[in-house]
């Protein structure tokens, strides 16, 4: 009777704290396949009840989505891409007891997301300037001089840590600052003459789409080897990238997204760098330009783009 008694005692008093649990929550820019990777790694190893919104196509669809959900009073948004990261945060701006976690955006200082609200945290799309370099150099040994055109504004701390990162690794790093997208053709033309390779900074100044097919066409005419952070502008042409591992940054995301939920935010970055890699190799480019890349090296890459 004592056991029996206990049971319903148990059941009584835990069943509201259970039936209170707040949602978890997973907003999709859009339907983007790079966001199924890290959304179910990040499903997985959170081991909890997460519900998974699209934004919608337009901004009446976008506000009525966030509305629903800020209807159930989210304990916490993980939101892929930048669309999902800005509308999270103007949802939140009134109620920042609920946290938002974002990934999979390229410049995320583009879009002001920490700036006037401290419930936001998010992993950068950004690999450390050394694995990039020491990837470039896995891949094509001879490369000794690597140029890079960037902006002050957004990247001179970048370049500072990639010229540290060049000297521990033997190349020279020849820099060119810009503050306008135009003037990247003229950057390219001071430098392209010194250099055996380049590296495109994701630099909200000068990351334009004009920009990156303008350098792609450089890049094979002058048979200058070019290594990005994006997969996509690898299958554009670009020799070689290296870009977030996306299953690894859902993985990233739940750890974080534990400490958030246990109370846990004290010693916490606002911003953390991936954990893991992706690398792309272009092989139609490599031929176009005449570099041949040994088959033990290839092995390493997880993809091999246009053979």
């Amino acid at each position: 009777m004592k056991n029996m008694l206990f049971l319903f005692l148990m059941i009584l008093f835990t069943t509201p704290l259970l039936a209170r649990e707040k949602p978890v929550v997973i907003v999709y820019s859009d339907n983007n396949k790079n966001y199924i990777a890290p959304a179910r790694a990040f499903k997985d190893k959170l081991a909890r009840q997460i519900k998974a919104y699209y934004l919608g196509e337009n901004l009446s669809q976008a506000t009525a989505t966030m509305t629903n959900i800020m209807k159930q009073d989210p304990a916490l948004i993980f939101a892929l891409g930048a669309r999902a990261a800005w509308f999270s945060k103007m949802a939140t701006k009134n109620h920042q007891r609920t946290k938002v976690i974002f990934a999979m955006v390229i410049n995320w200082q583009r879009y002001d997301l920490l700036g006037g609200q401290n419930n936001i945290m998010g992993i950068s799309s950004d690999i450390a300037p050394g694995i990039q370099l020491f990837n470039l150099g896995l891949v094509s040994p001879q490369v000794k001089r690597v140029g890079v055109i960037y902006s002050q504004s957004h990247s001179a701390e970048t370049i500072t840590q990639a010229k540290k990162a060049a000297d521990l690794l033997g190349l020279t790093l020849s820099t060119e600052p810009i503050e306008r997208a135009d003037s990247f053709k003229r950057a390219w033309r001071k430098i392209s003459s010194e250099i055996d390779a380049y590296w495109v900074l994701t630099d909200p100044v000068l990351y334009t789409l004009e920009n990156i097919y303008w350098l792609n066409e450089r890049c094979l005419k002058e048979k200058i080897i070019c290594i990005g952070q994006s997969e996509n502008i690898t299958k554009l042409g670009i020799l070689l990238s290296i870009n977030p591992d996306e299953e690894n940054i859902g993985i990233q995301a739940a750890a974080m997204a534990k400490h958030v939920l246990n109370g846990r935010t004290e010693t916490m970055k606002k911003i953390v760098t991936p954990i893991a890699t992706h690398v792309t190799f272009n092989r139609a480019t490599a031929e176009k330009i005449g570099i041949h890349v040994d088959e033990q090296i290839l092995s390493l890459v997880n993809d091999v783009v246009n053979e």
